[in-house]
């Protein structure tokens, strides 16, 4: 974000948040403040399921980075304050391209076929029935 003293400068601020569902909409506010419109994060294991899709439906532009793609970009930090001003500069600039996120939809289908794969029949009835009538009204 431009600096308010400088347009050539950047304005940046870091702060930790939780991945509790109160402190990523507490970060989500955050945001917003700044008027950031969209969000980067890195793939690292499942970690980053929660807090993007919750940014997601936040209605945050939210770009995931493989892992594997950034280790390769040059001046990464060792820290992770720092780490996340790096990354940010690099989406900024191009650097950095996003993963194959599933749409909602798409989430829910996938959950209900490990569910019909595990032996959790009801489960996977009850699912698909609710798959079937998000269809119905989506129309």
């Amino acid at each position: 974000m431009p600096s308010d003293s400088s347009p050539v400068r950047r304005a940046a601020e870091t702060r930790s948040f939780g991945t509790t569902r109160r402190e990523v909409l507490a970060l989500a506010d955050w945001l917003r403040s700044w008027q950031v419109p969209a969000v980067v994060m890195e793939a690292t294991g499942d970690y980053w399921k929660g807090p993007f899709y919750r940014l997601e439906a936040e209605g945050f532009d939210c770009v995931l980075a493989d892992a594997r793609q950034v280790k390769h970009l040059p001046g990464r930090p060792k820290h992770d304050p720092g780490d996340s001003k790096w990354l940010a500069v690099c989406f900024e600039r191009g650097a950095v391209t996003g993963c194959f996120v599933a749409t909602g939809e798409f989430r829910v289908i996938r959950e209900c076929q490990k569910d019909c794969a595990g032996g959790d029949r009801q489960e996977c009835f009850r699912r698909s029935q609710g798959v079937t009538w998000m269809r119905g009204r989506s129309r």
